[in-house]
């Protein structure tokens, strides 16, 4: 049961608003568009492991919560992507959506 559906981030909901407005000989352009780019790439990789959780056929019953956000006692804030809760053990699942060459 997935309990904390997964929303597009408020940035990349701006950086596409920005995108529209630019002019793409602006001295800025380029970088918006990376930091779009890579937003955007990653928010992809996790709307593809969601789909993955729809055909997980587990005979437990198990949560899954997308896109947690804790403070911890100093107030530093920590995000988790996923979180898959079950009777036997917790799973913290970080997606990277990464292209090209990893060393």
């Amino acid at each position: 049961m997935i309990i904390a559906r997964r929303v597009k981030p408020l940035k990349l909901l701006w950086l596409e608003a920005l995108m529209r407005r630019l002019l793409k000989d602006d001295v800025e352009f380029h970088y918006f568009q990376e930091q779009y780019r890579r937003l955007d790439a990653g928010f992809a990789g996790e709307q593809k492991v969601d789909r993955e959780w729809h055909e997980l056929i587990c005979p437990n019953t198990f949560y899954v919560l997308h896109n947690l956000h804790f403070m911890n006692a100093a107030e530093h804030v920590h995000q988790l992507d996923t979180l898959f809760i079950c009777p036997q053990f917790l799973f913290v699942l970080e997606i990277k959506n990464i292209h090209g060459r990893l060393e």
